[in-house]
């Protein structure tokens, strides 16, 4: 099984309560994950039955864990091809 840094709040903090948000963004991420078939119906199912009943972060690190992880960046933008030569500067547009 994958282990959480030890800077998740899950491993650093596995006292605190699970809140209703947090457990949602679980719910969600693990639903998306058994859509994309990352996760077996058998886990799935335990998975669930985990997050609806652990009230603090340290209960659920471990399903945190093997959980596909969240994208820290936002897809880049495609940059247009210019028409010069590489290592070549282009003029300014304004």
């Amino acid at each position: 099984m994958p282990e959480l840094p030890r800077s998740s709040k899950y491993v650093s903090t596995p006292d605190a309560p699970l809140d209703e948000a947090e457990r949602n963004r679980l719910i969600a991420r693990l639903n998306e994950a058994y859509g994309d078939g990352k996760v077996a119906a058998d886990a799935y199912r335990a998975h669930l039955d985990t997050l609806f009943s652990a009230s603090r972060l340290g209960e659920v690190a471990g399903i945190v864990a093997e959980l596909p992880p969240l994208a820290t960046h936002d897809t880049p933008a495609i940059v247009p091809v210019g028409s010069g030569q590489p290592g070549e500067l282009t003029p300014s547009g304004g």
